[in-house]
Protein backbone atom coordinates (compact mmCIF):
# COMPACT_ATOMS: atom_id res chain seq x y z
CA UNK A 1 0.00 0.00 0.00
CA UNK A 2 0.89 3.58 -0.66
CA UNK A 3 -0.34 7.09 0.01
CA UNK A 4 -2.59 6.68 -2.58
CA UNK A 5 -4.36 3.52 -1.61
CA UNK A 6 -5.76 5.94 1.59
CA UNK A 7 -9.26 6.72 1.45
CA UNK A 8 -10.41 10.10 -0.11
CA UNK A 9 -6.66 10.70 -0.96
CA UNK A 10 -6.27 13.92 -2.29
CA UNK A 11 -7.98 15.94 0.77
CA UNK A 12 -7.13 13.14 3.19
CA UNK A 13 -3.08 12.99 2.50
CA UNK A 14 -2.24 16.48 2.02
CA UNK A 15 -4.00 17.92 5.07
CA UNK A 16 -2.32 15.26 7.16
CA UNK A 17 1.13 15.74 9.04
CA UNK A 18 1.74 12.28 9.14
CA UNK A 19 0.43 8.88 6.86
CA UNK A 20 1.19 5.80 8.69
CA UNK A 21 0.15 2.38 7.42
CA UNK A 22 0.19 -0.96 9.36
CA UNK A 23 0.76 -4.31 6.98
CA UNK A 24 1.58 -7.52 6.36
CA UNK A 25 5.19 -8.10 4.71
CA UNK A 26 3.65 -9.76 2.21
CA UNK A 27 1.31 -7.14 1.14
CA UNK A 28 4.14 -4.56 0.72
CA UNK A 29 6.11 -3.86 -2.51
CA UNK A 30 7.89 -6.49 -4.01
CA UNK A 31 11.95 -4.35 -3.36
CA UNK A 32 10.83 -4.48 0.02
CA UNK A 33 13.65 -5.68 2.41
CA UNK A 34 11.13 -7.32 4.82
CA UNK A 35 10.40 -11.04 3.23
CA UNK A 36 7.83 -13.29 5.04
CA UNK A 37 8.68 -16.10 7.22
CA UNK A 38 7.15 -19.03 9.18
CA UNK A 39 9.08 -18.53 12.26
CA UNK A 40 7.90 -14.89 12.84
CA UNK A 41 4.40 -13.96 12.95
CA UNK A 42 4.76 -9.75 12.39
CA UNK A 43 3.57 -6.71 10.69
CA UNK A 44 5.44 -3.73 9.46
CA UNK A 45 4.31 0.05 10.75
CA UNK A 46 5.59 2.13 7.69
CA UNK A 47 5.47 6.09 7.77
CA UNK A 48 5.10 7.28 4.21
CA UNK A 49 4.69 10.91 4.63
CA UNK A 50 6.40 12.73 8.04
CA UNK A 51 5.73 17.00 7.63
CA UNK A 52 7.72 17.33 10.35
CA UNK A 53 11.28 16.18 9.60
CA UNK A 54 10.38 14.30 6.83
CA UNK A 55 12.13 10.89 7.91
CA UNK A 56 10.40 8.23 6.44
CA UNK A 57 11.03 4.26 6.85
CA UNK A 58 9.59 1.07 8.63
CA UNK A 59 10.16 -0.92 11.56
CA UNK A 60 8.88 -4.44 11.51
CA UNK A 61 6.91 -5.12 15.12
CA UNK A 62 4.71 -7.94 16.14
CA UNK A 63 2.13 -7.96 18.94
CA UNK A 64 2.68 -9.71 22.53
CA UNK A 65 -0.97 -10.47 23.20
CA UNK A 66 0.06 -11.33 27.06
CA UNK A 67 0.52 -7.73 27.54
CA UNK A 68 -1.25 -6.27 24.91
CA UNK A 69 1.38 -3.71 23.25
CA UNK A 70 2.96 -3.54 19.68
CA UNK A 71 6.86 -4.66 20.67
CA UNK A 72 9.65 -4.01 18.20
CA UNK A 73 11.55 -7.40 16.82
CA UNK A 74 14.70 -8.73 18.58
CA UNK A 75 17.67 -8.92 16.98
CA UNK A 76 17.32 -12.57 16.38
CA UNK A 77 13.85 -12.67 15.06
CA UNK A 78 15.28 -9.08 12.56
CA UNK A 79 17.31 -12.03 11.28
CA UNK A 80 15.11 -14.35 10.95
CA UNK A 81 13.17 -12.08 8.42
CA UNK A 82 16.09 -11.28 6.09
CA UNK A 83 17.18 -8.14 8.41
CA UNK A 84 20.33 -6.85 10.22
CA UNK A 85 20.53 -6.91 13.87
CA UNK A 86 19.94 -3.06 14.84
CA UNK A 87 23.56 -1.79 16.08
CA UNK A 88 24.66 -3.08 12.14
CA UNK A 89 21.79 -1.72 10.49
CA UNK A 90 21.92 1.36 12.66
CA UNK A 91 25.37 2.19 14.30
CA UNK A 92 25.45 5.91 14.66
CA UNK A 93 21.70 5.03 17.23
CA UNK A 94 23.98 2.96 19.41
CA UNK A 95 26.68 5.13 20.42
CA UNK A 96 26.57 7.42 23.48
CA UNK A 97 25.35 11.49 23.34
CA UNK A 98 27.72 13.10 24.87
CA UNK A 99 26.26 15.45 27.71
Amino acid sequence: LGISSVFGTAKATQEADNVVILQRPEALEKNSNFRQSDEVDYRVLEVKKNRFDGELGAVPYKFERDIVTMVELDDLERMKIGLLPVAEEFPDATREVAP
